[in-house]
């Protein structure tokens, strides 16, 4: 159920941003916004998408790991949910 909510949420939040970003270049059409505000949004946007990017293949390459090698599960649960660790994702 976990795994369905992570990919419900990647979506919204893809959608939110493609919501935004047409709102954006709406905006910049009507006169509202200047190059330099349009330009920032579009970093903004890019910005999110790479985040997104990188927490979906970090948390499926985990996942796989994990399944695949039952030895490292151990490992991969301490460094996941120790909150004081360093190396804490």
């Amino acid at each position: 159920m976990e795994d369905v909510c992570t990919i419900y949420n990647a979506c919204a939040w893809t959608q939110a941003l493609q919501k935004r970003m047409i709102a954006t270049e709406t905006d910049r059409l009507d006169g509202q916004l200047s190059a330099r505000q349009l330009l920032k949004e579009h970093i903004f946007a890019r910005t999110s998408l790479h985040q997104t990017f990188l927490i979906l293949v970090t948390r499926y390459t985990v996942l796989q790991s994990q399944a695949i090698s039952p030895a490292l599960a151990g490992t991969f649960q301490d460094h996941l949910l120790t909150p004081g660790s360093r190396d804490a994702v």
